[in-house]
């Protein structure tokens, strides 16, 4: 029987999840949250967004006064909500940089790379590419060389397009990198790629085990494919009720939609 209780971190996806279809976070939601953090819980967001992004959601729910921490590019960097500081940092080589937009390239698809809190790309009006800009509402900036103008390394690199012209490239790239990225769809139109063994369920244990805890004590909420592994390995897992098949499936419990508080609705039962 769940106790809410035996979880130390309340592990959070953002779209789909914590926030409703017009991406918004509802009193009601911000609400239950409060009072986990109240109860002692440590609330974690945990998305694919870029830190800007993720930064966003925290300020709406008020964790960057409350405390808590953001797990942005799908794990590739953790930062404390209050102090800004990274916690945990994993980053594609620039090294491999090169060789994942000659892929992009040759298989007429746009790679969405990050500077400083501006998104950067070679085609910044994409229409796959303007669904990042719009969820994150940040500034997209043109940078037709990627390859030369990138001298860092990189949190993430997302891949947008048709789900028929990305496959052959998430192929491509499987082949020539192997292990030595991580690389999955979170969207059928976007395509990740990241540091090796870079993902939620990963990033969130070494999270938790710098925090004192594991991934045993974490209550994780998720609805995409990028939460699977994360629905998975957490200690318990609660999908909402608009999630993918794959996510429902990974999940100990269905809650209800976002557009329902699905969030707070379970929470509440057990607050």
């Amino acid at each position: 029987m769940f106790d809410l209780k035996d979880y130390d971190i309340i592990a959070l996806d953002i779209d789909g999840t914590v926030t409703d279809s017009k991406k918004r976070v509802t009193e009601r939601t911000k609400e239950a949250l409060y009072k986990a953090i109240d109860q002692g819980k440590k609330v974690v967001l945990a998305s694919g967004r870029p830190e800007a992004g993720v930064a966003l959601i925290a300020r709406e729910i008020g964790l960057d006064k409350k405390g808590g921490y953001l797990l942005c590019y799908n794990g590739g960097r953790i930062v404390d909500c209050v102090s800004r500081k990274v916690l945990l940092s994993k980053e594609v080589e620039n090294r491999h940089l090169k060789e994942i937009f000659a892929s992009c390239r040759k298989g007429g698809v746009v790679p969405v790379t990050y500077e400083g809190e501006d998104v950067i790309s070679w085609d910044p009006y994409d229409e796959y590419a303007q669904i990042e800009v719009r969820i994150n509402n940040i500034n997209f900036r043109k940078v037709e060389n990627l390859e030369e103008h990138i001298t860092w390394d990189e949190p993430k690199v997302l891949i947008v397009g048709v789900h028929d012209k990305l496959v052959p490239v998430e192929k491509d790239l499987k082949e020539k990198f192997g292990d030595n990225l991580s690389i999955y769809f979170s969207e059928s139109y976007f395509l990740e790629v990241m540091a090796p063994g870079v993902d939620k369920a990963k990033m969130l244990g070494e999270l938790a085990a710098k925090l004192g805890s594991n991934i045993d004590r974490v209550l994780a909420f998720g609805d995409g494919l990028n939460d699977v592994k994360m629905l998975e390995e957490c200690g318990y897992s609660v999908c909402m009720e608009n999630g993918c098949p794959e996510a429902k499936e990974a999940a100990d419990y269905i809650t209800l939609s976002n557009d329902e508080d699905g969030v707070a609705a379970f929470l509440e039962q057990y607050l």
